[in-house]
């Protein structure tokens, strides 16, 4: 009902339904269904404020959490369909301000931390920072927040667990993708990304998305993972760029992927993440146009299908 109609929402609240579900939320901390019930019911009337205020009290509680995590993909997630979207609150979220949004990163990153052990919430909890960190330009947001988002991401990454390991190389992806800005915002912009990719370097990321790329790869279902492969070429090229992409002394992603006899879905992944990081840096392209036009010359040649 809150979802369907904004008057109903206002209606609802005057009845006093989101104090009556944060009074019996203590009741739910055993039972995660009627947890992530709870939550989504009152975020569909407030939105991620209430997400906010149900971390703050129950961060302890990975049932509390986890149902948090789930509420913020359905509200900011584009792909989320069906009962439980609430993209209705999605436009509340765009106007929040940096520090609003600062705040529940950090909250959720602080989520992340107190709950290590939790495969799915590191997971669920990249998701949701991969969403937040496109709510604002980078440069509105604290470096030391980007740098912890960073080390829980790769710690994330380095595990054998697909969907941690595409939802973790898809925040990074978010982080270094550029956005659409001009002028001064554009170079305030770039030095943050510039800062991000020297912390990745540093703290070895391309190794270890390498190293994942060939464990994916050596999979008797290694055609199932191919938003992981996209993830991580997408990493590779805002990292190292397309021409080491595609320098096979390199052994950068580009070339694995081309050479990789009959794995078609790893070609495309690979051509899709090199092209979509390219439209949004088209320069970075020109330099290499005739080596990626060949690469998509022999891809097609090999399966003209």
């Amino acid at each position: 009902v809150a979802s369907a109609s904004e008057a109903w929402r206002g209606e609802l609240r005057k009845l006093g339904l989101e104090q009556i579900i944060t009074a019996r939320m203590p009741e739910f901390l055993h039972n995660p269904r009627a947890m992530k019930y709870a939550t989504w019911c009152a975020a569909s009337m407030v939105g991620l404020p209430y997400v906010v205020q149900e971390l703050r009290t129950h961060s302890q509680s990975a049932v509390a959490v986890d149902a948090c995590f789930c509420t913020i993909i359905d509200i900011l997630d584009d792909d989320v369909s069906g009962a439980w979207l609430l993209q209705h609150q999605r436009v509340e979220a765009d106007v929040l301000n940096a520090s609003d949004v600062s705040l529940l990163m950090d909250m959720v990153v602080q989520s992340m931390l107190l709950h290590k052990e939790e495969t799915m919430l590191q997971r669920r909890g990249c998701h949701c920072l991969a969403l937040m960190v496109r709510l604002k330009h980078l440069h509105l947001l604290p470096q030391e927040l980007l740098c912890r988002i960073i080390e829980v991401a790769l710690s994330t990454i380095a595990t054998t667990s697909p969907g941690s390991v595409r939802d973790s190389s898809y925040c990074l992806r978010q982080m270094l993708e550029a956005q659409v800005c001009r002028g001064e915002e554009a170079q305030k912009e770039e030095q943050v990304r510039t800062a991000l990719k020297l912390e990745l370097h540093r703290q070895g990321a391309v190794a270890l998305l390498h190293q994942q790329m060939d464990y994916f790869l050596e999979l008797e279902d290694a055609y199932r993972h191919s938003e992981i492969f996209e993830e991580i070429a997408a990493c590779l090229f805002a990292l190292n760029g397309p021409l080491a992409a595609l320098s096979a002394w390199d052994h950068y992603l580009l070339v694995s992927l081309v050479d990789v006899d009959g794995r078609v879905f790893v070609r495309g992944a690979g051509m899709k993440a090199i092209f979509e990081m390219g439209r949004a840096e088209a320069s970075t392209l020109q330099p290499v146009a005739g080596q990626i036009l060949a690469a998509v010359q022999s891809f097609l040649a090999d399966d003209p299908e």
